[in-house]
């Protein structure tokens, strides 16, 4: 696959935020260190790259970087239930939009797509579908 189908995958994020945890700091750090490169724009893997640490496996709030938080993690299965409908251009802005806790993922996938909006649109149009496929009222 070509070098510009690049995402951020957070391979050991969870044992740096349990470092951090331990270490006594309250806001797990994006840093290049805790990157590491995967060639997909899969929204499955992108969920599994950029939001299990903090969102869990599951997507309910509980993954190994939500501990460190200040602010609880939402629970993403419940888009529906909360706001009635699932309106992919409102979570689209969630995910893209730069407010804490939440990374800069815009920047970051531009980054890592080497400064390609296109693919930054398409990866995250496949992650906000992929949360789709999560909702419990969907089920």
């Amino acid at each position: 696959m070509r070098g510009s189908l690049r995402s951020v995958l957070f391979v050991g994020l969870g044992m740096l935020a349990t470092a951090q945890l331990a270490a006594g700091q309250t806001q797990p750090k994006l840093t290049r260190e805790a990157l590491h490169y995967v060639h997909s724009v899969d929204g499955a893997t992108l969920y599994d790259a950029y939001c299990a640490t903090c969102h869990g496996r599951t997507a309910r709030g509980n993954g190994a970087a939500a501990a460190l938080l200040e602010v609880p993690v939402p629970d993403l299965t419940l888009i529906v239930v909360r706001d009635g409908k699932f309106d992919e251009r409102h979570v689209m802005f969630h995910i893209l939009r730069n407010s804490e806790p939440m990374p800069d993922w815009h920047r970051v996938l531009r980054t890592n797509y080497n400064e390609c909006d296109g693919l930054a649109h398409r990866a995250a149009v496949n992650l906000t579908r992929h949360l789709e496929t999560l909702q419990v009222a969907a089920r």
